[in-house]
C-alpha cells in the first residue's frame, strides 16, 4: 500500500489518505464503468461483434465490468473500516490493470485485423484512457494505469504505421498521454500534501482542545482539595437555570462554612488547617457522590449543588441540611491531635423565583448568617420570611444612594436628665426614618448599610446640621449630644467637617457633646484619637457611650480625657435584684468620680433603678422611665415652659 501513496511520510497520513480516496471513489468508480462499459459497447456495435455468442470475451468482459458497476453503487458500506478500505482500493486497482490491459489487448487486435476502422478504434481508445483516468482521478495511483497501459500502446502504435498522417496523430496522442501521466503524480502530491496538513491541522486542533480542557479543568478545581472551585459552581448553576425541569426537581444550593476553623489555623498552624480542609471535602464528596456537585467557594467555605431526586432520594431540604452537619460535624485525629471540626450551613430552594446564580448564592449566605448565629454545627433553610427581610434590606440600600434618607428622616431627641435636679442637661438627637412604602426603618436596619456604603458621614452631617439648627432654639445651659459613627470618625478630615457645621449653624461648640462607642474607637484608634482631640480643642465635649459593653472600656478612659461616661444597659438591668451587679456599678461609678468624669445612666426602665442610681452618686440618667423621646418642637416648647 505504501507504493500506492509514495507522497505520505506515516502511518497516520496513509491511513487518513486511504479514508479520503475511498470516500471520493465511491462517487466516481461508478462514472468510470460506465465509461468504461460505453465505449466496449460502442467499438461492439462498430466492429460487428456485438453477436458473436453469449460466452464470447467481449460479452464476458462487458459482465464483468457490470458486475463492478453494480458492486460500487450498491456493495461497500460507509462504515468500512481503514483495513477494509485499503483492501477495496487494492481491488480496485487490480481490476483497473486487468481491465485496462484487456482492452488494450482487443484494441491492438482491432487496430490489426480491421485497418478501415483505425481512427474510430483510436477515438474509442483514447475515450476510454483519458475518461478511466479521470474517474480515478481521486486515486492517482490507480489513475496512471489506463493512460499507461491502454493510451500509450495506442499512440506507439500508430507511430509506428507508415502513413505520415497516422505517426501525427499518434505522436500527439502519445505526447497528451505522457502529460496527463505528469499532472496525475502532480495531483497525487497535492492530495498528499493536503492530507497532511488536514492531519497537521486535526492534530493542533485536538492539542489546543486538550490544552483549553486541562486549562478550564485547573480554573475549575481547587488546588487543596481538588473539588470544583466557584467558577465551577457558578457555571453549573447557571447551566440548570437553563433547564425547564429545574424548579421540578427541587435543586438545592448549600453553603457551609466551619466552626472554628481560625482558632484551629492560629493554634495548630496552617498544615493541621489544610488537613481539616481536605477531610471536610472528602467526607462530604464521599457521603454526596451522585447525588451533589460539591465544590469549595474559598478560605472554609465549601458548596453543594444538590439533586434531592438523584437515586430516588427526594429528600427535603432540611434532611440534607441535617447530613451536612452530621457528615462535618465529628473531630478529625491529626498528628496525634484531636481537632474539633463541625460546620454551619445555609440552603436555598430552586424556586421559580430563582433568575441567578449570584441571586441563589446570596440567599445561602443568608441562611448561613442565620445558622451561624444559632450555635455551632446547626443549618437554617432560606424561607419567605428572609426573602421578604432582604427585599426589605435591598430597597432600603438602594435608598441609600440616593437623598431619599435625608429627606425623609425624622429628627427626635431622648433627654439626658440631671438626677440630682431631675432637669435635662442635653438631649441626645437620635434619627428615625419612616418611608412611604416601607413603613418606619430602624436605626439597626440602615446605620450599618450605611456604614458599608460609605454615606453614613453625609447623612450623619445632614442630621448634625438640623440638629444644631434645633438646639439653637433651646436654653443656653441644654447641651446636644451627638452619637459619631465608628466610619465617620475614624475618616482624616472628619473634626473639621463637624467644626464646619457646627460654624455654619452659629452654634456655640460647647454646647455640643459628641458621644462615641468602643467599636469606633476599636476601628483606627490613632485616627479616631486625633480627630476627638480637634474636637476637644474647639472645646466640643466628649462622651464615651455604652461603657461596660467591651472589654477594653478602662483602656479609653486612661488613654483619652473624656467628659462624660455613658454606662451600658447591661449595667443597669439586674442592680434592683442582685447585689452583685449593685456592687459592680457602685465600682464603676466610684472609677468615673475617682477620675473626674461625670457618669450617666442609660437604659433606666423603672423608678427603683433611679432610686439605686441616686444613692450611689450617678450624675445623670437616661431612658424611657426618665422621659420619652421628643420631637423638635417638642423640645422647644418645654424650655418656653
Amino acid at each position: 500500500m505504501i507504493l500506492m501513496f509514495p507522497a505520505c511520510t506515516s502511518t497516520a497520513e496513509r491511513r487518513a489518505l486511504i479514508r479520503e480516496t475511498f470516500a471520493s471513489l465511491r462517487q466516481q468508480v461508478p462514472l468510470l464503468y460506465a465509461i468504461a462499459l460505453t465505449t466496449l459497447i460502442g467499438l461492439q456495435a462498430i466492429t460487428g461483434e456485438f453477436f458473436s455468442g453469449l460466452l464470447s470475451p467481449i460479452n464476458l468482459f462487458s459482465a464483468a465490468l457490470i458486475w463492478r458497476l453494480c458492486y460500487w453503487l450498491w456493495g461497500p458500506s460507509r462504515n468500512l473500516t481503514t483495513s477494509q478500505q485499503q483492501r477495496e482500493l487494492q481491488t480496485t486497482a487490480f481490476f483497473t490493470a486487468l481491465f485496462s490491459l484487456s482492452f488494450s489487448v482487443w484494441i491492438q487486435h482491432l487496430i490489426t485485423t480491421s485497418p478501415e476502422l483505425v481512427l474510430a478504434v483510436v477515438l474509442y481508445g483514447t475515450l476510454a484512457a483519458i475518461g478511466c483516468a479521470y474517474g480515478l482521478s481521486s486515486f492517482p495511483a490507480a489513475a496512471s494505469i489506463p493512460p499507461i497501459v491502454l493510451g500509450l500502446p495506442i499512440g506507439a502504435r500508430l507511430m509506428w504505421m507508415p502513413d505520415l498522417f497516422m505517426k501525427g496523430i499518434g505522436l500527439s496522442l502519445f505526447l497528451v498521454v505522457l502529460l496527463m501521466i505528469r499532472l496525475l503524480q502532480v495531483h497525487n502530491r497535492a492530495i498528499s500534501q493536503l492530507v497532511s496538513t488536514k492531519i497537521a491541522k486535526q492534530r493542533e486542533l485536538r492539542r489546543a482542545v486538550s490544552a483549553e480542557r486541562a486549562a478550564r479543568e485547573l480554573a475549575e478545581t481547587d488546588a487543596l482539595t481538588s473539588l470544583s472551585n466557584r467558577r465551577a459552581l457558578v457555571g453549573r448553576i447557571e447551566k440548570e437555570l437553563q433547564d425547564d425541569s429545574v424548579f421540578e426537581r427541587k435543586l438545592l444550593l448549600a453553603i457551609i462554612d466551619l466552626d472554628g476553623f481560625k482558632s484551629i489555623n492560629d493554634a495548630f498552624g496552617h498544615a493541621a488547617g489544610d488537613a481539616v480542609l481536605k477531610t471536610v471535602a472528602h467526607r462530604l464528596h464521599k457521603h454526596f457522590e451522585g447525588v451533589a456537585m460539591v465544590a469549595r467557594m474559598g478560605g472554609d467555605e465549601f458548596a453543594l449543588l444538590v439533586d434531592p431526586t438523584a437515586k430516588g432520594s427526594n429528600e427535603s431540604a432540611s434532611q440534607v441540611g441535617a447530613e451536612i452537619c452530621r457528615v462535618t460535624g465529628s473531630s478529625l485525629d491529626w498528628e496525634g491531635k484531636i481537632l474539633p471540626v463541625a460546620a454551619a450551613c445555609g440552603i436555598t430552594v430552586f424556586d421559580c423565583t430563582s433568575s441567578s446564580a449570584s441571586e441563589l448564592l446570596r440567599n445561602a449566605d443568608i441562611a448561613l448568617y442565620r445558622a451561624k448565629s444559632q450555635g455551632r454545627g446547626r443549618y437554617h433553610v432560606f424561607d419567605a420570611a428572609m426573602m421578604r427581610r432582604e427585599m426589605r434590606r435591598n430597597t432600603i440600600e438602594q435608598l441609600l444612594g440616593s437623598d431619599a434618607p435625608i429627606d425623609q428622616l425624622g429628627l427626635h431627641f431622648q433627654p439626658i436628665v440631671s438626677i440630682g435636679e431631675n432637669s435635662p442637661v442635653a438631649y441626645e438627637a437620635l434619627a428615625r426614618w419612616y418611608n412611604a412604602t416601607l413603613g418606619t426603618i430602624e436605626p439597626k436596619e440602615f446605620i450599618h448599610l450605611a456604614e458599608q456604603k460609605r454615606v453614613i458621614g453625609r447623612i450623619n452631617e445632614a442630621v448634625l446640621y438640623r440638629a444644631c439648627q434645633a438646639a439653637n432654639k433651646w436654653q443656653t445651659d441644654v447641651r446636644l449630644s451627638y452619637n459619631l459613627s465608628a466610619v465617620q470618625l475614624c475618616q482624616p478630615g472628619a473634626a473639621k467637617r463637624l467644626l464646619r457645621i457646627i460654624e455654619d449653624c452659629e452654634c456655640d461648640a460647647r454646647r455640643v457633646q459628641f458621644e462615641v462607642t468602643e467599636t469606633a474607637l476599636l476601628s483606627d484608634f490613632d485616627v479616631a484619637r486625633q480627630e476627638l482631640q480637634e474636637l476637644r480643642d474647639a472645646e466640643c465635649l466628649l462622651a464615651l457611650d455604652d461603657f461596660g459593653a467591651g472589654n477594653a472600656s478602662i483602656k479609653y478612659l486612661r488613654e483619652m480625657k473624656f467628659d462624660l461616661v455613658k454606662l451600658d444597659g447591661s449595667l443597669i438591668k439586674n442592680v434592683v435584684q442582685s447585689d452583685h451587679c449593685r456592687s459592680l456599678l457602685s465600682g464603676v461609678i466610684e472609677l468615673c468620680r475617682a477620675m473626674g468624669v461625670k457618669c450617666c445612666a442609660e437604659h433606666v426602665e423603672n423608678a427603683d433603678q433611679l432610686a439605686i442610681l441616686r444613692e450611689l452618686g450617678c450624675d445623670q440618667a437616661q431612658g424611657f422611665f426618665v422621659d420619652d423621646l421628643v420631637s423638635e418642637k417638642g423640645v422647644t416648647c418645654r424650655d418656653a415652659a
